[in-house]
């Protein structure tokens, strides 16, 4: 037997030591605990927009399209056509869009009434300009006949 010992008694290199006699590097000793995987707050429940959420449950896209769609029907009915009745539809295709993240049911029901006062307003407007075509708002009593 060599004095180095890293040799077994059968004058073979012990498995556990590297050839040349050099000691394995030790681990450093740990005086904390391991990181524990982050636990959900009280407030934040699985399947919302909060980070990554928990393994396994996918995150449902949010759908805007129903009340941006509304919105810009209601203001293109109301900057073009003159149609005042339409800014209730912008507001709450607004609220619709706002509480699209926190409450997905609540903004497709705020859009369906977008859509509702949209068409009602415009059925109004259309009834409104036939009654005054019929009154003869649009003549011009005024003007000369066509003889001279």
């Amino acid at each position: 037997m060599s004095g180095h010992g890293n040799e077994s008694p059968e004058g073979r290199p012990a498995p556990h030591l590297p050839r040349g006699g050099q000691d394995l590097p030790t681990q450093p000793k740990r005086d904390w605990a391991p990181l524990s995987p982050r636990q959900p707050s009280a407030h934040e429940t699985p399947g919302h927009d909060y980070g990554y959420g928990p393994p396994g449950v996918p995150r449902v896209p949010v759908d805007h399209s129903l009340p941006l769609t509304a919105l810009v029907c209601n203001g293109i009915a109301t900057l073009i056509c003159c149609n005042v009745l339409c800014i209730g539809g912008i507001v709450t295709a607004a609220l619709a869009l706002g509480s699209a993240h926190t409450d997905p049911e609540e903004s497709q029901n705020l859009a369906k009434w977008s859509w509702a006062i949209l068409i009602a307003s415009v059925a109004l407007q259309v009834i409104a300009l036939i009654f005054l075509v019929e009154q003869g708002f649009f003549e011009n009593d005024d003007a000369p006949s066509g003889s001279v």
